[in-house]
C-alpha cells in the first residue's frame, strides 16, 4: 500500500492543485512482472535526461537488477520496493500509488506516465516531449462509454477472494458472494459518486498526481476487497472532481 505522504499543499477531494514542474521533466512509472528482455528495451528507449524512471518489479520475478541499470545512461532510474502484485487485486492499485508516491516525493514533474513492462513507445522522446509541452496540464486517461452494473459492482460489492487460489476459482467464489450481497442490497459507493471505468494506463500532470497521492488512503479504502479496481479508481477520482475539465478527448485511447 502507498505510504502516507506530505503534500505540496493538501486540498480537499476534487479541488485542483498546481505545482511548478522542474525543467519540464517527466516521470515514467513502470509496472513489470515478466519479459525482462523487453523491459530492457523499454528502458533504453525512455533513456533521456528529461525523464526519470521509477520501476516496480513483481517480487516473484527472480532477476538481477543490475541488468536494468545498464540500460539507462541519461535518465535517473529508481527501483521501488517490490511486492507481489496479483491480477484483479487491490495490490495493483497499491502498486500504482506506490510508484506515484515515490515520484511525487522526489520532485514535481510536468507529467507522470504509467506503463507496463511490456509497453514500447512508438515515437522518439523529442516528439513525445514536444507533444506534452503543447498539452501541459491536460489529463490523458481513457474512459469507457458505458459502465455496466457488473462493472460498477467491482467496487460497490466486496470481493475478498480475488487474487487467491487461482483466477478461475476466485471468480466462481466471488459470483456466489455477489449474489448474496445483491440480495442484502450492499453498496459501498458513497452517495453522489459516479463510477467510471477505462484503461489503467495514464499520463497525468503534477497537480493531479499530488492530489491522488494525498488521497491514497481514501482510494485504498474504496479499492480494498474490490475486483479490478485499477480500471476504476482514477477514472472515478477524476470524473467526480474539478480535474474532469482537464481531460484530453475523454473516451479516446492515446498511444505514444
Amino acid at each position: 500500500m502507498a505510504q502516507k505522504t506530505p503534500s505540496r499543499n493538501k486540498n480537499e477531494w476534487g479541488e485542483k492543485m498546481t505545482c511548478e514542474a522542474a525543467e519540464h521533466k517527466h516521470a515514467y512509472l513502470i509496472m513489470a512482472h515478466d519479459k525482462p528482455r523487453q523491459l530492457e528495451i523499454l528502458l533504453s528507449l525512455l533513456d533521456d535526461p528529461r525523464n526519470d524512471i521509477y520501476l516496480h518489479l513483481d517480487s516473484r520475478l527472480a532477476i538481477d537488477l543490475s541488468a536494468f541499470s545498464e540500460q539507462v545512461c541519461h535518465s535517473n532510474l529508481f527501483f521501488v520496493e517490490r511486492d507481489a502484485v496479483r491480477w484483479g487485486h487491490s495490490s495493483l492499485v497499491a502498486c500504482e500509488l506506490k510508484l506515484l508516491t515515490a515520484a511525487v516525493n522526489k520532485q514535481a514533474y510536468e507529467f507522470y506516465h504509467l506503463l507496463s513492462g511490456a509497453d514500447l513507445p512508438l515515437y522518439t522522446q523529442e516528439l513525445i516531449h514536444s507533444f506534452f509541452d503543447v498539452h501541459a496540464g491536460e489529463i490523458f486517461l481513457a474512459f469507457d462509454n458505458f459502465v455496466s452494473k457488473a462493472e460498477r459492482d467491482r467496487v460497490a460489492l466486496y470481493h475478498p477472494f480475488v487474487g487467491r487460489r487461482g483466477r478461475h476459482r476466485s471468480l466462481s467464489e466471488n459470483a456466489k458472494l455477489e449474489k448474496l450481497q445483491g440480495f442484502l442490497r450492499i453498496d459501498r459507493i458513497p452517495a453522489g459518486i459516479e463510477i467510471k471505468k477505462g484503461s489503467q494506463w495514464f499520463s497525468i500532470p503534477d497537480g493531479l498526481a499530488c492530489d491522488v497521492v494525498n488521497h491514497s488512503e481514501e482510494i485504498m479504502r474504496m479499492c480494498r476487497y474490490s475486483n479490478c479496481a485499477d480500471e476504476v479508481f482514477l477514472q472515478t477520482f477524476v470524473w467526480n472532481s474539478a480535474w474532469r475539465e482537464n481531460l484530453f478527448l475523454s473516451g479516446v485511447h492515446f498511444v505514444f
